[in-house]
């Protein structure tokens, strides 16, 4: 999809829903990435199993999970099999499996009741006796895995049912000291080998729904944290038998409690078992379907807190369910022969948040009470009034003064509105069904107010075909921002919905231009104080490069083409950077020469030159030379001008590489580069506190001094005094008439608030004013260099110029690479002049008709008015111009000539 969201708080969680799947390619693993989770995996009983070298085994482990935990090669009689003997040469098989895979591991487990060594359960220990071995045992095994391990599962299955700590060596020994200490053991071992970022997880089952012994893990976890001892997750074995499963109300309760405790929690070892045979009817897999929709729901319900879902092992063959249950069986989502069952397709079908489809219902009743029906004809509105399906696809949010048909069609999308309301029903926590679609159109895609019955309200998009590179920005969205919060979406045009899309909660708040006008000045100090700490956030992440921002699960086959984030802002591994979503990248069949794009390398760019140099080798692609509907107005150069002006702009840009500002303020952040008024939102009761951003369309993260910038309602009228000087009406305001005095408190205004950001930012945000205060001309030299396929060589040629006269003055050391002639300049400056003539034509004209360069005009005006004033207009200027140019030539001058 076209849309690209980051966020302030760029490694909260996510919430967001796959796009669909073939039934022949569903891959567990990237559904549950997704969808926020850090994996869907498995446990592996290798080495020392068949397992290990079952090809077609080890060919669906690779591919279609992201996680391995080792069933046995961890545990304690296999890494200690001798007092102070340590093997670890399964664990260590293990571990390069997984890493030739690419999949992370949890490490199962350091102490247990069961599958300890035989020297350990054999002697007569005293209390402290015991407390060295299990202290060895947990440094010697932890400090060999270190951070290879995403997290351990410190102590395993301490609780009897009613809540007691059950009977083991640890426990009939030490007493329920030994819990705390095993924690305190492992917190201690890896702060010694700096490892601290992973996790120490409890480990049982029983405690997957309310009862007695939830609420004992829930007291032993708050008398760790008493103690000052580390416990990050909880993990919730859930090994159910068929139709005993508990509900996903129940287990959703009990996720829920744990989270609210500050903990993250995972399902550590699903399987759902058949207690007598036979276990393959469509009766009972529809059962165990259903039953397996609910555990794998009830954590994606649960929201990012709940970091993922391990099945323990995936095939009824290597199951350790026959082997220690009699008569019981069939467990697994793929069969004795690796075919899979309903319930891998249920599992599927919960990690997308949509109905269990292969049990043939909408909801399957025991999962949900009161469960909705499908969403079949919400009724559609555009400002209150109902409208049919083609006037939804249709572009309906104002009119074009020009050639209007075209820009229709740009902006026309058909879509599958069923099949997104059955999306939206179930995206959040509260399924409903949808009852109105609201219509609230934007530039770039469709924005659909969706109300459900329970009265919740969310937002739907779907892009135009102008938004930008189809694929990327749905993926790039999909990356995070606190609110709204993304709860399902597709890059994918194939899916169901017909389309690509993505469904948001709806923005908290209220949009700050229903509140600026009434607000005091304070109250408009605070939130542009407010607005500067949220883009200090921003600009303080730190990035590898230059691109488009990504969950890693979305890149798929090309992963290696994309960088990772620096592990201490993103230990999970979880984002990187790709290729930049960007609409200056894609490329408009209607208007390019009907070359492909796939050679364009649009990132991830490790310098500033890279930048550079992609943009000029852009203008020098075929792809981007345009069609010309009309004669230039002003010099642009021949082909043969304009590529010799770019190839020396590229031999220019390394030397921006090692430019001193430029090193600084040239490093890769994030910012949202369009905030106007309708795009923050404001607390209804405290109009100073941004709540939410909204709009993050085309995001990448780029130079500094290109993003950087001042927001669209606080930029600086013209001659703006930058630096610490207090904004002044002019000196002869009194002498002034009522029009001159009105325009001139409009600016002292608006200076007086831009001047408010500018100080803000310095306070605040001291790397963004540094780099908002670059020297202009190398902001320019990227802008220029962007738009020379469109307005030819003048724009771009001034830099270089520029650039060539300030050499020294701007920080450059040696001789400047580039040199021009007297002559030269003097030919560009009437070239120039030609230039700003025809800018200045297109400025007036805009501020005029109330338009843009697209000609496009507001819903609320009238288009036949405002094409009437177009050829007035137009009228006009060929009258004021004739000794200047000829008929012909002012007609193309203006922005607007075919209609008028």
């Amino acid at each position: 999809m076209r849309f690209s969201l980051a966020a302030t708080t760029l490694l909260a969680g996510l919430a967001t829903a796959a796009p669909s799947s073939s039934k022949n390619d569903v891959n567990l693993d990237k559904l549950a990435r997704r969808n926020g989770m850090l994996w869907f995996g498995t446990a592996a009983d290798i080495p020392g199993t068949s397992e290990t070298t079952d090809k077609s085994y080890l060919s669906i482990l690779r591919k279609k999970f992201g996680e391995m935990t080792p069933a046995n090669a961890l545990k304690f009689m296999y890494t200690e099999p001798e007092q102070n003997v340590f093997n670890f040469t399964q664990g260590d098989y293990f571990m390069d499996l997984a890493d030739h895979y690419g999949h992370a591991v949890r490490c199962h487990n350091l102490v247990w009741a069961s599958q300890v060594s035989d020297w350990v359960t054999s002697r007569n220990w005293t209390a402290t006796e015991l407390k060295e071995v299990m202290k060895n045992h947990i440094f010697k095994t932890v400090q060999h895995f270190g951070k290879r391990c995403y997290a351990w599962d410190v102590v395993n299955e301490a609780v009897n049912g009613d809540g007691t700590f059950s009977s083991s060596v640890w426990y009939d020994t030490i007493g329920e000291e030994y819990f705390y200490l095993a924690f305190q053991y492992a917190q201690e071992a890896l702060a010694q080998i700096h490892a601290n970022q992973v996790k120490l997880y409890y480990n049982d089952y029983g405690i997957e729904n309310p009862g007695p012994k939830a609420d004992a893990v829930l007291k032993l976890v708050a008398e760790l944290r008493k103690r000052g001892i580390r416990i990050d997750g909880v993990g919730l074995e859930s090994h159910f038998i068929v139709g005993e499963t508990p509900s996903l109300a129940d287990q959703l309760a009990t996720k829920k409690a744990y989270i609210e405790a500050g903990l993250e929690v995972a399902i550590t070892e699903l399987d759902v078992r058949f207690s007598q045979a036979p276990f393959y009817t469509a009766e009972a897999q529809k059962q165990q379907a259903a039953d397996y929709y609910a555990s794998v729901a009830s954590c994606k319900h649960a929201g990012p807190r709940c970091v993922g879902v391990v099945v323990w092992d995936f095939d009824d063959a290597y199951s350790w369910i026959p082997g220690t249950f009699e008569g019981q069986g069939g467990a697994c989502l793929y069969n004795e022969t690796l075919e899979v069952k309903p319930a891998f397709y249920a599992a599927a079908e919960a990690l997308e948040n949509k109905p269990c489809t292969d049990l043939n219902v909408f909801y399957p009743q025991k999962l949900w009470e009161n469960a909705p029906s499908p969403t079949k004809s919400p009724v559609v509105h555009i400002l209150s009034r109902p409208i049919g399906r083609e006037e939804l696809f249709a572009y309906t949010n104002g009119h074009f003064l020009i050639d209007e048909q075209l820009p229709f069609d740009r902006r026309y999308v058909r879509f599958d509105v069923d099949a997104l309301c059955n999306v939206a029903v179930v995206a959040d926590d509260e399924p409903s069904p949808i009852i109105t679609i609201e219509k609230m159109e934007g530039g770039f895609s469709k924005a659909l107010l969706i109300q459900k019955e329970n009265g919740k309200e969310g937002i739907a998009k779907v892009p135009c075909r102008i938004a930008g590179p189809a694929g990327l920005t749905t993926a790039s969205e999909h990356t995070g921002i606190p609110v709204p919060r993304v709860l399902a979406w597709s890059s994918d045009s194939s899916s169901p919905v017909g389309a690509e899309y993505i469904v948001m909660e709806k923005a908290a708040g209220v949009p700050l231009f229903q509140r600026w006008a009434d607000m005091a000045e304070i109250d408009r100090l605070q939130l542009i104080k407010n607005l500067t700490k949220l883009e200090a956030q921003l600009s303080s992440i730190g990035f590898p490069a230059y691109g488009g921002l990504y969950l890693r699960a979305d890149t798929g086959a090309q992963q290696s083409n994309y960088q990772m984030l620096n592990e201490s802002i993103d230990p999970s591994h979880t984002f990187c950077i790709g290729p930049s979503c960007d609409r200056s990248f894609d490329i408009d069949p209607d208007t390019a020469l009907g070359q492909s794009k796939g050679h364009l390398n649009q990132g991830p760019w490790n310098t500033i030159s890279d930048v550079g140099i992609c943009i000029a080798k852009r203008e020098l692609s075929p792809l981007s030379r345009k069609r010309l509907d009309r004669p230039p107005t002003f010099y642009q150069g021949s082909v043969e001008e304009q590529a010799e002006l770019l190839q020396s702009t590229m031999s220019l840009m390394p030397l921006l590489d090692s430019h001193p500002a430029l090193v600084k303020s040239g490093r890769p952040i994030l910012w949202h580069t369009d905030l106007h008024m309708g795009n923050i939102y404001v607390a209804p009761d405290e109009s100073s506190q941004v709540v939410s951003l909204i709009d993050f369309q085309s995001l990448s993260v780029l130079l500094a001094f290109l993003q950087a910038q001042w927001p669209i309602f606080l930029k600086p009228p013209p001659n703006y005094p930058k630096g610490f000087v207090q904004p002044r009406l002019p000196d002869d305001f009194d002498e002034l008439d009522e029009e001159s005095k009105s325009l001139a408190q409009q600016e002292w205004s608006q200076a007086k608030w831009a001047k408010a950001y500018e100080v803000s930012t310095y306070l605040e945000d001291r790397f963004a004013y540094d780099a908002m205060n670059v020297p202009r001309v190398f902001r320019e030299l990227f802008i220029r260099c962007a738009e020379v396929s469109e307005v030819g060589v003048v724009p771009l040629r001034a830099c270089l110029i520029e650039m060539f006269q300030n050499w020294s003055g701007l920080g450059f050391t040696g001789q400047c690479p580039l040199s021009f002639t007297e002559e030269e300049i003097k030919t560009h400056e009437r070239q120039f002049t030609e230039y700003e003539a025809w800018h200045e034509v297109q400025r007036l004209a805009w501020e005029c008709l109330d338009t843009d360069a697209e000609g496009w005009i507001a819903p609320q005006l009238d288009i036949t008015e405002k094409r009437r004033q177009n050829r007035a207009l137009l009228s006009t200027f060929l009258e004021r111009t004739a000794g200047e140019w000829s008929p012909e030539e002012a007609r193309q001058m203006w922005p607007f000539p075919e209609e008028a």
